[in-house]
């Protein structure tokens, strides 16, 4: 049998794949793939030698927080470095592959702008995952920080994340970044001029911010409306009436005004006078004021800082006895349950010691003076009469 055909069809076979494996195109292909097929092993191995240095689990640990939030991190970043280090594996690629210059500018100045792209959404993944698990994060420094203040830091550390991703793609595509920077700068100023008022609301939010007048949750009153805090924002605050609606203030209206946080109260005050008849006896006025000092000085709902009971007043129609003081606790049902409890122990004292409660009355007192004017002239006209009676005879 003849071999020689089938010698020229495998020597055929041999030169073309010698051809293939000579021309650039394929070696940047194996790039691409290998890249591509490693980026998460990569990635992975990475993890865990940085997590080996610092000392913690990889595996999931409910009681370790430090080894949350790592894991945390790594599942906000890790996206955006297995696709950077892809993009890495293609850049090397085009330089393998040795495109004309027009072809290979376009490509390498797209592939940077893209893992500038990933890094920006590393960092915005990664604020937003700090968000989440924020207060373990702080707990984990032993640090205490307002809920408020972190959301302001975080959106803006958001915001800065997107302005400087933006202007860096810009800088690899050769804008003047600096020029496009002077315009903002002078479209702010413009901005500023024609929306003054939401400028001053923004200030006026930070200051809230910053100088906490009152928080998320707290009970407030303000000349414009009074009621629990739900949300606070750069331009406004949201307050729940007790009507349960939602009321929409501005925060620079807030800030001008007074502002009374009935939260941060530490003790809720009683204050009222209690008015006795005027047929009540001095011993018997001073027996009730004592006893009823008395009780709420033994009363464990009863702040004992501060307790006044005394006859102050006389009144148009009654005996008044001030009352001042004040309970324990600021929540309101539970204040409503500790008035009514010593306002019926008052009224105890009163019926045990035989005072009544006085209310508004008037007394009214009748002059007879015409009646007995007109009493008189008859007596007169009667005597007149009997004397003209006895002249006759």
């Amino acid at each position: 049998m003849d071999l020689t055909v089938f010698n020229h069809y495998f020597e055929g076979i041999i030169l073309n794949w010698q051809e293939v494996l000579a021309h650039r195109y394929f070696y940047a292909t194996i790039v691409v793939i290998a890249f591509f097929v490693f980026r998460k092993l990569v990635v992975n191995r990475v993890f865990r030698f940085v997590a080996k240095r610092l000392e913690v689990k990889t595996t999931a640990d409910k009681e370790c927080i430090r080894t949350q939030l790592f894991q945390k991190i790594f599942a906000a970043v890790s996206y955006s470095l297995r696709n950077i280090f892809f993009i890495v594996g293609l850049i090397t690629a085009v330089y393998i592959a040795q495109f004309s210059p027009r072809v290979e500018f376009v490509f390498i100045h797209f592939l940077r702008s893209l893992i500038i792209f990933f890094v920006g959404l590393g960092f915005y993944r990664l604020l937003d995952a700090l968000k989440v698990d924020i207060d373990k994060l702080f707990k984990f420094f032993n640090e205490k920080f307002d809920k408020i203040l972190i959301d302001f830091t975080l959106k803006v550390s958001k915001g800065l994340v997107i302005v400087t991703t933006v202007l860096l793609i810009m800088d690899v595509w050769g804008f003047e970044v600096s020029t496009f920077i002077a315009g903002l700068g002078l479209g702010g100023l413009a901005f500023a001029l024609a929306a003054k008022d939401l400028v001053a609301n923004i200030f006026a939010g930070f200051v809230v911010i910053t100088d906490k007048p009152y928080s998320i949750g707290d009970w407030i009153e303000s000349p414009d409306v009074e009621g629990t805090v739900e949300e606070i924002t750069f331009r406004s605050t949201k307050v729940r009436t007790f009507a349960n609606a939602i009321v929409t203030v501005p925060n620079a209206k807030l800030v001008d005004g007074a502002i009374t946080n009935w939260t941060r109260m530490r003790k809720r005050r009683i204050s009222f006078k209690l008015g006795v008849t005027y047929s009540t006896s001095v011993t018997q006025l001073r027996t009730v004021v004592k006893r009823i000092e008395e009780m709420l000085r033994s009363h464990p709902e009863v702040d004992q800082d501060v307790i006044f009971v005394k006859f102050n007043e006389f009144a148009d129609s009654s005996l008044n006895i001030f009352m001042y003081y004040f309970t324990r606790t600021t929540v309101w049902g539970e204040f409503l349950a500790v008035r009514e409890d010593t306002l019926m122990k008052v009224m105890e004292i009163l019926k045990e010691e035989g005072v009544s409660v006085a209310f508004p009355s008037r007394s009214l007192y009748i002059e007879n003076s015409d009646c007995d004017k007109v009493k008189e002239t008859n007596s007169i006209k009667d005597e007149n009469i009997k004397t003209e009676q006895d002249k006759e005879v």
